[in-house]
């Protein structure tokens, strides 16, 4: 004959693990949303932070440049990823865009801006591809800053 082991918990102690598992399985539910949500966030936050606003101003070629004059600028490229960590954007100030171009694709090409050079050939890019962003028709040195802020050119760009 064999005995059996006859082990019984008290019945607080079945609610106490039951309450305890219950409260458990709704924390790791909340986690994972929690999860899903934060990703998506970033995400939306990445490319709402600069690439939308950059799209709502007005765009033009390096062969369109000599129509504008002053005001405050951004240098991209066409067909970037906007969900890279490091954006392409330079954001400038100028009395006269014609001339700082000039200036700014000779300082490339002499690499004096090593950043934007450097970009360029690790992605493979030819000036037919630069872009130019009108931000302000004024030149101001404070909506600059401010935009530079705003898309994080400084950290993550070219500023």
């Amino acid at each position: 004959m064999s005995e059996s082991a006859n082990f019984k918990l008290p019945i607080w102690a079945i609610v106490i693990i039951v309450v305890l598992s219950l409260i458990g399985l709704v924390f790791a539910l909340w986690g994972v949303m929690s999860s899903f949500y934060v990703a998506s966030k970033q995400k939306a936050n990445k490319e709402t932070n600069w690439a939308q606003h950059l799209r709502k101003k007005p765009s033009f070629s390096l062969n369109e440049i000599f129509n504008y004059k002053q005001g405050v600028y951004a240098l991209t490229f066409k067909g970037i990823n906007v969900e890279d960590f490091f954006i392409p954007v330079y954001i400038f100030t100028t009395d006269n865009l014609g001339k700082e171009i000039t200036k700014l694709i000779s300082e490339i090409n002499e690499d004096r801006t090593h950043k934007i050079r450097n970009y360029m050939d690790l992605k493979d890019i030819e000036f037919n591809r630069v872009v130019i962003i009108q931000l302000f028709e004024e030149k101001d040195n404070q909506k600059m800053k401010e935009w530079i802020k705003k898309i994080d050119s400084k950290n993550r760009g070219f500023n």
